[in-house]
């Protein structure tokens, strides 16, 4: 036998074992992917150009669209992925993980994930990007208000668009794990958060056996210049102020106040630190390093101000470091206060002054309604609602607008159920209303 038969036998082997292991994790995919179809049909519509693996252990569904049933309000997803360690990956996600553990390494990416503001499939996006679980009200114009973008709808965007990824990597042998979440929403902020993990369960799964140890945390957040320039300027016009002063007034408040909108009264460095972040944007880097010997059932004896030394908690502000970490979960308002004179001679003290705000009732609010929108300006209003009329018809085409290029656009429409998309040239088009914001002129 020839040498280069010795050498060409085995390559083909390998190959065709490729290209069958390929189609059947392409068979099995697609499978799943109509099966989640068929389930989720009678709440949300989910369309996708293409599923497909690679040598690296990816598998990939592409150009995802999910929308809800009956509405236009559609999310888009340029490609999700799934990536686990090589091809053995790609077979046992295909014939199910044995004995229900998770594989040694695994990460979920989504790319250019995009989703309007008002979109019925995330209902509370518009009010709130980001809640936490805590009773901490969410006033407009606070502190965490601005800095968790819970009114992106107020400064005009109107949809978000997104690149994530989750990752993990899990040593059997050691119990130990390390997790990472990042995600960038674009021109508002992005987020890295990283945790490793000890004295894991063997199947790998938090609330299996006893909880496991956090050996170390970090978050990483970087506000952007223009997301919070937009919204402390919308704040300042809202109150009738100089941006400066609103921020400024921001941290004149009471304790309650703070207590009300934060959940504690922030001491002199985080009182710097968020004052920074409303006035020049910038990244904040937490981690923590708790104690293995801490245990949980302890902490309630512990007062709130103890733990950022329990947990040995560090931060920084563009690098540099905050020393004071100190914050309060009381109430010191009357003590710290003014104190004023009353007629009768005794002691009294001035209230806690709230944020100015508009006292003009008579003006009007911004509403969204259809609005003629000149062709040179639609590249700020893709993924909107669009009336285009046209040339040689009579009722105007009615849908999302997608696509924009300099002979044509593309507008796709709800028809009989369905979608068709229309391309329109712009040499027929007459006039175009867009689903904007109209925002009446001050008198």
């Amino acid at each position: 036998m020839k040498i280069k038969t010795l050498i060409i036998v085995p390559l083909l082997i390998v190959g065709i074992a490729y290209i069958g292991a390929k189609g059947y994790i392409y068979y099995k995919a697609k499978a799943a992917m109509e099966k989640v179809i068929q389930l989720a049909s009678p709440f949300v519509q989910i369309d996708y150009t293409d599923v497909g693996s690679k040598l690296d252990g990816t598998i990939y569904v592409d150009s995802l669209r999910l929308t809800p049933t009956g509405t236009y309000d559609e999310t888009t997803i340029k490609r999700l992925s799934v990536t686990g360690n090589g091809v053995s990956f790609l077979l046992d996600v295909a014939k199910g993980f044995n004995n229900n553990q998770l594989p040694s390494q695994m990460a979920i990416k989504f790319e250019k994930l995009v989703v309007p503001v008002s979109s019925t499939l995330f209902p509370n996006l518009g009010d709130s990007l980001s809640r936490n679980s805590t009773k901490v009200k969410f006033e407009e114009c606070s502190i965490p208000w601005i800095l968790n973008a819970s009114g992106i709808n107020k400064i005009g965007i109107s949809s978000i668009s997104a690149d994530g990824n989750f990752a993990y990597v899990f040593d059997r042998a050691a119990s130990q794990a390390e997790l990472k979440l990042e995600y960038d929403l674009t021109g508002i902020e992005s987020t890295l958060i990283k945790i490793q993990l000890s004295q894991l369960s063997t199947h790998g799964m938090i609330g299996v056996g006893k909880l496991p140890i956090t050996e170390k945390l970090s978050i990483t957040r970087q506000y952007k210049p223009s997301y919070i320039t937009q919204t402390t300027n919308h704040c300042a016009t809202e109150a009738s102020l100089s941006t400066a002063s609103f921020i400024d007034d921001l941290f004149t408040q009471s304790d309650d106040y703070y207590i009300r909108t934060l959940g504690f009264v922030p001491g002199p460095g985080l009182s710097k630190l968020f004052k920074n972040l409303l006035t020049n944007a910038g990244t904040v880097k937490i981690t923590a390093t708790p104690s293995s010997e801490l245990s949980p059932a302890l902490l309630k004896a512990y007062r709130p101000e103890d733990l950022a030394d329990l947990f040995g908690v560090t931060a920084s502000y563009n690098s540099s470091q905050i020393t004071d970490l100190s914050f309060s979960t009381k109430s010191t308002t009357v003590k710290n206060k003014q104190r004023q004179t009353s007629p009768n001679n005794k002691t009294a003290y001035e209230p806690p002054t709230p944020l100015p705000k508009k006292t003009d009732k008579t003006k009007p609010k911004a509403k969204l309604r259809y609005l003629d929108t000149e062709i040179s300006d639609l590249k700020d209003y893709l993924h909107h609602k669009v009336h285009v009329y046209t040339q040689n018809s009579i009722k105007p085409k009615r849908g999302i607008l997608t696509t924009i290029t300099t002979k044509k656009i593309d507008v796709e429409q709800l028809v009989f159920g369905g979608r068709i998309s229309s391309h329109i040239y712009i040499d027929t088009i007459e006039r175009i209303e867009v689903l904007r914001k109209d925002i009446p002129e001050d008198k």
